[in-house]
């Protein structure tokens, strides 16, 4: 026999999962007499054994069926991708995910320019790490993220994510006109940290909150953590807290004269707000390259 099926790779891989031609043929919903003849046909197109159907332990790989079980993952994955990339071209729709307290501020100005090009986004919300894992998972095709701190434990896990910065943005402290620290002019850091503070939970802001708790000695910070930016607002509109958020997420709409932005004598770091995605896979495919440079542009406009 000269060449091999995907039906036959698929009846191989359900046969070294299971340890089983009788639990394989569940899973491919198939006879085990045909899931054993099919294994049995992609062995004699190799030319290899590739299970030991005598071990005390079922059925198991031998050196060679190991080496092909990797081979045979990497095939299925790839025709995946081909079946994702020809619904794609029929009906041009992407899933975007982004951070749940930034989709107010970045959603009108992306979808806005995405119609440009003729593709329309379904959006996914959560926070850093579960947008990160729906990437992950292709749940979502790309998504708009601030600098995540934690993504090294991904991209070790093979994920192979990318993140590209489109731009930088203070991070600023507010509150509310009536709170002592907003009538004190400019005020140092240390002076600001002695009260409760407020910020929105995500993995940039984990970086920042050690970088606060790196400036003050003595007694802990008392800090409240938040979902959303509204959450966070109606914290500094109590005269409870003093908030830091990206000075991005400060738009009229969210703002109002009962606030006020309190002047530092330091400057704190800068957060990274850009697109991330998974490489390879659909990141070279035309309508993934013309969502990424909307949401690039989206974004750019939004910052200017």
């Amino acid at each position: 026999m000269d060449g091999f099926s995907l039906v036959q790779i698929r009846n191989f891989i359900a046969v070294a999962d299971s340890g089983s031609f009788t639990e394989a043929g569940k899973l491919v919903d198939s006879a085990q007499s045909a899931v054993s003849t099919s294994v049995k046909r992609f062995e004699e197109a190799l030319g290899v054994e590739l299970f030991n159907r005598h071990s005390s332990s079922g059925v198991v790989l031998t050196p060679a069926g190991e080496e092909i079980y990797q081979l045979a993952h990497r095939i299925t994955a790839d025709c995946a991708s081909l079946d994702r990339w020809k619904n794609a071209a029929k009906d041009p729709t992407l899933t975007i995910g982004c951070v749940q307290a930034i989709t107010p501020t970045v959603l009108h100005p992306l979808f806005r320019s995405m119609r440009t090009i003729g593709v329309k986004g379904v959006l996914t919300e959560g926070n850093d790490i579960e947008i990160v894992q729906s990437l992950e998972r292709q749940k979502c095709d790309i998504a708009i993220a601030l600098d995540l701190v934690g993504l090294e434990m991904y991209t070790e896990r093979g994920a192979n994510l990318k993140f590209e910065s489109v731009t930088e943005t203070p991070v600023v402290a507010i509150a509310h006109s009536r709170h002592p620290i907003a009538r004190q002019g400019a005020a140092p850091l240390s002076h600001i940290l002695r009260y409760r503070l407020a910020v929105i939970e995500n993995s940039a802001n984990s970086q920042l909150i050690r970088y606060l708790d790196s400036q003050v000695s003595g007694s802990p910070l008392k800090i409240t953590g938040v979902k959303t930016l509204a959450t966070l607002q109606a914290l500094v509109k109590t005269g409870t807290h003093v908030g830091f958020v990206p000075e991005h997420l400060i738009t009229p709409e969210s703002y109002n004269s009962q606030m006020t932005i309190v002047t530092m004598r330091e400057e704190l770091p800068a957060v990274r707000l850009g697109i991330l995605y998974k490489n390879g896979d659909r990141s070279a495919w035309p309508d993934f390259v013309g969502l990424k440079s909307a949401a690039q542009e989206a974004l750019k406009s939004l910052m200017g």
